[in-house]
Order: C-alpha cells, then structure tokens, then sequence
C-alpha cells in the first residue's frame, strides 16, 4: 500500500495479491521478500480490506523454497494473522518498529509500543522468529540498549538505523555506540548495523 503523500492516509492497491503472486516467481533463492520498509503493512485500513493478508497468501503460494518474508509494522493488527504466519513459520519473520518503550510524539498513529511487544511475545510463543529495527536512534527519545534489555527473551535479532534527513549532535553515535556493542557482544544479541550508522562509527 504505497503512500498519497500522508502516511495515514494511502492508496490501496486490490490487485496486489495477484502482482504479488506473478513477481514472487521470478524471484531466484536465496532471497529475502520486505513487507515493507516504507509504509507500513498493516494501515488501519487492512482491518477492512484484507489485501496485506491476500498478499502475504499469494507470496507463501508461489514463492520457492529459500525465499523468505519478512515483515515489518508498527500495528497490532497483524495480530490477526497470526494463523497464517504461524503456518508458514519456516518461510516468514515479524518484526516491529520500536523506537522507544515509551509513547511519544513521533509515533502518533502507531499501536503502543507495550501493544507491539505484546504482538512479538505472542509470535515467538507459536514459535514465529522475531526482531525489531531500532529505527531512527533519535537523540533524546531511543534508548537501543533499554530496548534490548527489555526484549531479548522473545525476540531474535535487531536492525540499529540512525536518523536520516534531520540535524543529529555531532558524535552522537560514534560517543554511544560502544555501550551498544558491549551489551550486544556480552549478551550474544544478534544485530544488523544499517550502513548509515556504520559510516557514522568509522568517521
């Protein structure tokens, strides 16, 4: 469901299960299928139309074996498909968006952040893997470790993004980075570093 131009607001496409459906064939193992990095999967609207779970549907009936989906909201709502993650556990991941443990100002729309660790507590207990991207690391609102720590016993990996597109402290990251590596290594946590963050710790 791509963007009008105001996040909560999108254009549907009704034939996306059937798009879904004809690219995932051409798609060669091993590979991994985003749903989806720019806008969010499970809009208010899915709970009406359905298409996310259509689409997710054509993908597991068409993709080969070594293709995997990975899922990435902010929503509560992929609650209910549940069902169907928990049957195609082999092939899919479910992640959430989780920038702070806290409620605040940059995630209006989004379901509570107790609400979303809830939803990957459930997953992991029907034995559906798990993780969260840590994205944007705002100054201020994001603490990754706190994250972590709260987290670890349900959720299997983490992506660490910084933020893009607006002033950031300088040496924010590279001053704060090292007490995320030390826990991540003493923990054994595993963690995906976008490139972004990854220039930033190498300056």
């Amino acid at each position: 469901m791509p963007s009008s131009g105001v996040w909560t607001d999108p254009d549907y496409i009704v034939n996306a299960p059937e798009l879904a459906a004809r690219e995932v064939r051409k798609i060669k193992p091993p590979a991994t299928i985003m749903v989806c990095s720019l806008c969010d999967p499970y809009q208010p609207i899915e709970a009406r139309l359905g298409i996310t779970r259509k689409t997710l549907e054509a993908l597991f009936a068409n993709m080969e074996p070594g293709v995997k989906v990975l899922i990435l909201t902010k929503s509560d709502l992929v609650r209910a498909d549940f069902d169907l993650l928990e049957e195609h556990r082999d092939k899919v991941e479910l992640g959430m968006t989780v920038i702070s443990l806290k409620a605040n100002k940059y995630e209006p729309k989004a379901s509570k952040p107790n609400n979303r660790l809830s939803v990957l507590r459930e997953a992991h207990r029907r034995g559906i893997r798990t993780f969260i991207s840590i994205e944007p690391w705002i100054p201020g609102i994001t603490d990754p470790v706190e994250i972590m720590k709260a987290t670890k016993k349900y959720v299997d990996w983490y992506i660490l993004g910084r933020l893009n597109y607006h002033k950031v402290p300088r040496g924010f990251y590279k001053r704060h980075m090292p007490e995320v590596i030390d826990f991540v290594e003493s923990e054994g946590i595993e963690l995906f570093i976008k490139k972004e963050l990854r220039r930033e710790m190498e300056r």
